[in-house]
């Protein structure tokens, strides 16, 4: 099962993710988390220690993976519910290490692939983006070229998603699928 999950800055997208890997895994299954943030910043590092902070607190125990590209080359000792928090991080990264002669549509069907290959080996697979389009701002050539590329990969993801949902001041909106 594949649950993409968008949603803006501080929407709640990531603690809704959270709650829902740790109700949708049996008691059997492990729970992972990849993380894909680089530490880059002393925002960037506030915002990783209270990620780590809330699954250290967090009444079930989770396996973690920071993994800024490639994230199906982890391997997984089990199969079981596999949480990917950030799809727009991941993309980023994954982009200024691209090879110069790969395309953008190359770019997004390379991360598709890495996307099934990871529900493969999970029972579910949930993905967490952020919603970068609500700005109706001119950018530079470069952010509109990222912002063509999330938008694409965004679309695919929901095409293969079981459940898509969009995130607005921590309420879940089923764009696609059902609640579990």
């Amino acid at each position: 099962m594949l649950t993409l999950i968008i949603g803006g800055v501080r929407s709640g997208k990531s603690t809704y993710a959270e709650k829902l890997a740790a109700h949708s895994h049996s008691q059997t299954d492990s729970l992972y988390y990849i993380a894909t943030s680089v530490n880059t910043d002393e925002e960037m590092n506030e915002r990783i220690i209270k990620h780590k902070k809330a699954r250290k607190e967090a009444p079930q125990q989770w396996i973690v993976f920071e993994r800024p590209t490639r994230p199906s080359s982890i391997k997984l000792q089990q199969r079981g519910t596999v949480l990917l928090d950030c799809v727009t991080t991941w993309t980023a990264n994954e982009w200024m290490e691209k090879i110069e002669s790969e395309t953008m549509d190359e770019l997004v069907t390379r991360m598709v692939t890495e996307v099934e290959k990871m529900m493969q080996s999970t029972e579910h697979l949930i993905l967490v983006s952020n919603d970068l389009f609500s700005d109706a701002m001119k950018f530079e050539p470069a952010i509109q070229e990222f912002l063509q590329l999330i938008g694409k990969l965004h679309q695919q993801l929901v095409k293969k998603a079981d459940r898509a949902v969009k995130m607005e001041f921590s309420y879940p909106q089923i764009k696609k699928g059902r609640i579990l």
